[in-house]
């Protein structure tokens, strides 16, 4: 994956996780979604992503996270709300 699809894909993570509601986005849901949107990312792939963008302080692991990872989940904290609004993605 170039750099430019790479970027692509992390801003429609924290966009997925930004429209969630309260109690998050589960781990599955945002692969599926991603998949289903044509990006070609496996289990390994989107756990990498997760976790790059939770280091960035964009989105943060709610639940589960502790227990296991396949139970996490995510939403955006207010540093992804900016870089959506950033990006002109926030309304």
């Amino acid at each position: 994956m170039n750099a430019e699809d790479l970027d692509l894909l992390r801003e429609k993570i924290i966009q997925l996780c930004r429209a969630a509601n309260v109690l998050g986005i589960p781990r599955a849901r945002i692969l599926r979604t991603i998949q289903r949107s044509g990006y070609e990312v496996d289990e390994a792939g989107i756990e990498r992503e997760l976790r790059h963008l939770t280091s960035a302080g964009l989105i943060t692991a709610l639940k589960g996270a502790a227990l296991t990872p396949a139970l996490a989940r995510y939403a955006t904290t207010a540093a992804g709300d900016h870089e959506l609004e950033r990006r002109g993605l926030l309304s």
